[in-house]
């Protein structure tokens, strides 16, 4: 798995490309607690080149829902789609994670609410 990263002020995203398995798991989750250790305040999962997923891959998304609500960050999980998209909805965890159908959407909403910035490296 990649993930490439983008900041701005107030929102960190992380565009995760490949599968979400038993071997990136880790990787996504030392990779959230690297953001968080920066200061994240607001987090936002692209997964829309995420083809696979398994049980460690839920296990992270898991672990990071659960890290951000105890840390009070906003989280949003967007693109989810094909085979991640089914499995997150077998296991009625669509429920619960704050997915939205794109990241622009996200976006839009965080312009809406004057929280968006366009300064992005």
């Amino acid at each position: 798995m990649n993930i490439r990263i983008e900041y701005s002020k107030l929102i960190c995203i992380l565009h995760l490309q490949g599968d979400l398995d038993l071997f990136s798991a880790e990787l996504l989750k030392r990779q959230f607690q690297l953001q968080f250790n920066r200061g994240l305040k607001q987090l936002i999962l692209d997964m829309q080149q995420v083809e696979y997923i398994d049980s460690m891959g839920i296990g992270s998304l898991l672990y990071i829902f659960s890290e951000t609500k105890k840390r009070n960050i906003s989280l949003h999980i967007v693109g989810v789609h094909g085979t991640p998209r089914k499995v997150i909805e077998l296991t009625r965890l669509d429920r619960y994670f704050p997915l939205a159908e794109s990241l622009q959407e996200v976006l839009d909403e965080f312009d809406e609410d004057g929280g968006h910035e366009d300064e992005w490296s």
